[in-house]
């Protein structure tokens, strides 16, 4: 909207795009991370009934937050290594999302959600493997990929850091 009324953003369009989406999806991120937290939080509350129908609500939320955070992060490392981009600049050296190991697990925990639908369709699913995304007490976990909710959490207020930061710098 400010773009809109005001002509705020990047100049280029091309800058504009990857700034917006990032900002995008972070927030699409924040709020399917609260959405699955709520439900599972009412799934484990529920004691007069087994409330299944916010944990299935809720995987889907977690499976939506894992995608759009790895978007999330394509874009920002669209945005860091684009050569014209001053957005960048608004950016930290370090990014923990991008180092070590987080962006690794990331992207594994986001490719196990997405492929396990062809792999169940082809039959190569074996009894007592998972068949959708499990929400444990404290982690998310699908085979052999775990990620812990304070570790996501903090992924995701990381990138809103700097989605904010953007957003404020361009309105």
């Amino acid at each position: 909207m400010y773009r809109f009324f005001i002509g705020a953003g990047p100049n280029k369009y091309e800058e504009y795009a990857l700034v917006v989406n990032f900002v995008r999806l972070v927030d699409l991120s924040v709020l399917e991370y609260q959405s699955g937290r709520d439900l599972i939080f009412k799934f484990w509350n529920t004691h007069d009934s087994l409330a299944m129908g916010a944990m299935i609500k809720a995987v889907g939320h977690y499976e939506n937050c894992i995608s759009t955070l790895k978007r999330a992060i394509n874009y920002l490392k669209a945005i860091r290594s684009h050569p014209n981009m001053q957005a960048k600049e608004l950016l930290p050296r370090k990014i923990s999302v991008l180092h070590g190991d987080i962006e690794g697990r990331i992207t594994k925990m986001r490719n196990a959600i997405q492929h396990l639908e062809g792999q169940v369709r082809k039959g190569n699913i074996v009894e007592g493997s998972p068949v959708f995304l499990m929400l444990e007490q404290d982690c998310i976990i699908l085979g052999e990929y775990t990620i812990k909710y304070s570790e996501l959490s903090g992924w995701i207020s990381e990138l809103h850091s700097y989605a904010k930061n953007l957003f404020r710098h361009f309105s």
